[in-house]
């Protein structure tokens, strides 16, 4: 899966990127067409959420967040030297089973 919050060649090039069958989820909303024939190949898909940026609602999620209203719930968290791991699991591929809720990947240490 790619992530895009860039737009403009992020699009173009996700296709290089993905398994077959991966998915692309952009945030971003581009003015230019990008060129999508490579995503044919993997037979990717993509996803598409435009939203508009809003100081309030970001003030409100954050008092959401701050009395402990809003929490993602977070099912395993695993070292980014695990990230093959953390995809298999994803993928059901794993003798570890998939965790209910977020797999978080460790960055910091």
């Amino acid at each position: 899966m790619v992530l895009d919050t860039l737009g403009a060649e992020t699009l173009t090039n996700s296709p290089h990127l993905l398994a077959p069958d991966g998915r692309v989820v952009s945030i971003v909303d581009t003015a230019q067409p990008q060129n999508l024939l490579a995503a044919w190949n993997v037979n990717a898909s993509y996803h598409f959420l435009f939203t508009r940026p809003s100081a309030e609602r970001m003030e409100k999620l954050g008092r959401l967040v701050d009395r402990g209203l809003l929490r993602p719930v977070v099912g395993a968290v695993l070292p980014l030297t695990q990230v093959a791991e953390a995809h298999l699991i994803l993928e059901g591929r794993s003798d570890t089973p998939r965790p209910r809720g977020k797999l978080v990947l460790n960055v910091a240490d």
